[in-house]
């Protein structure tokens, strides 16, 4: 059902605006409070460094793998995968 909800945003509304209670007539009350889960600008934005965050150490000058699809894929899910891994890598999330 949420999924629904954030895949039809026309449908169901903008799930920022002000008045939450188009979302909410959509969502289950016992989840009302966990709103702000279900905001897109919330959602693109990366969050905030916590202490237990850790750096990841790279070797320089260290061989990379060979740039590869793992899995095989129709054209239709590769040309997906491709807007979706593109659409993250804007966001900066990868």
């Amino acid at each position: 059902m949420i999924a629904a909800i954030l895949n039809n945003r026309d449908q169901y509304g903008d799930l920022d605006c002000e008045d939450t209670k188009t979302w909410k007539t959509h969502v289950p009350e016992w989840l009302h409070e966990y709103g702000n889960v279900f905001s897109k600008n919330k959602s693109e934005k990366i969050p905030i460094w916590k202490p237990y965050d850790h750096m990841i150490d790279f070797v320089e000058g260290a061989m990379l793998p060979k740039p590869v699809k793992v899995y095989l894929l129709s054209l239709a899910k590769r040309n997906s995968l491709d807007i979706w891994i593109d659409k993250e890598l804007r966001k900066g999330y990868i």
